[in-house]
């Protein structure tokens, strides 16, 4: 499945039965009521979520890449050292080669697919050969939730950087029960659309996207979920002491993800070329 919204699936209390299986797989395991991507497309989410670290603190795109920093071991990396047999499939290159997410994967099959109707068919047939091959070893160990868990508020970011020009730009974004705040860090940029479409009215038709969008637009855009959870209109206006608050505590956040970030080396900040990166891991001089 790609981009299935959730108030159309009956899994999630839609009136017809739109996904009959997945209704039946969620009855026979655990249904997830909240998930969030950390970014709105493939590569940095992919990175993220791989990692468990933001992508501002992983350095953002650099003129369009996304390989991890050499010290930031990924999941497949963690679960190879530990004795098991890693595989990634995928037909999408930006969850895989793009980002340099072949570490510690044994079998890598990063295939593309003319029809993209074909590709769950193709990742199910490489899947399932490689795990005929290892019929005695269990999948992956099961990741059990804590009892004690309570929500907390969710962060998200995604950031560029242009190595030529040496300006870093993006978004840290935070959702927070009722209420989502989005930050944009960077130079002036009137086409981040995120935050245009906040102010955009709807245009008529065959007219530009920018028209009735104003040329100053705020840093920080603020969203009550509860009346808007598309984040159609912000709501900082109306609200200035939370746009302060979050202004402050998103800074506060990015802060702690860049110095992290200055703990890391990025492989392309480096002369090393991959064979040599691997000799110096298999000699533990790096992780």
């Amino acid at each position: 499945m790609s981009c299935p919204a959730a108030d159309q699936m009956s899994l999630y209390g839609y009136p017809r039965a739109t996904t009959p299986n997945l209704d039946r797989l969620a009855r026979e395991g655990a249904v997830f009521e909240s998930a969030y991507s950390n970014s709105s497309w493939t590569r940095p989410s992919t990175l993220s979520f791989l990692t468990s670290l933001q992508h501002s603190a992983l350095g953002g795109l650099r003129n369009g890449r996304n390989a991890p920093p050499l010290e930031v071991e990924t999941a497949a990396e963690q679960l190879h050292r530990a004795g098991y047999q890693t595989g990634f499939f995928t037909t999408n290159p930006n969850a895989g080669t793009m980002s340099d997410l072949g570490r510690g994967v044994d079998v890598m099959r990063e295939t593309g697919v003319p029809e993209e109707r074909g590709s769950s068919l193709a990742l199910h047939e490489d899947f399932w050969s490689w795990r005929e091959a290892y019929p005695g070893e269990p999948l992956a160990p099961l990741l059990l939730g804590d009892e004690q868990w309570r929500p907390r508020p969710v962060i998200l970011d995604e950031f560029n950087l242009d190595i030529g020009q040496g300006q870093r730009s993006g978004q840290i974004e935070i959702i927070d029960g009722r209420w989502g705040a989005s930050l944009y860090v960077g130079p002036p940029n009137p086409d981040d659309w995120i935050h245009l479409r906040a102010h955009r009215e709807v245009p008529p038709a065959g007219s530009s996207f920018r028209e009735g969008v104003p040329e100053e637009t705020p840093r920080l855009l603020l969203y009550d979920l509860w009346s808007d959870p598309y984040t159609q209109h912000s709501v900082h206006e109306e609200h200035p002491e939370l746009a302060e608050k979050y202004t402050r505590f998103l800074e506060e956040e990015l802060r702690r993800n860049r110095a992290l970030e200055q703990r890391f080396t990025r492989p392309d900040d480096n002369g090393l070329i991959p064979e040599q990166l691997e000799t110096l891991r298999s000699l533990g001089y790096i992780h």
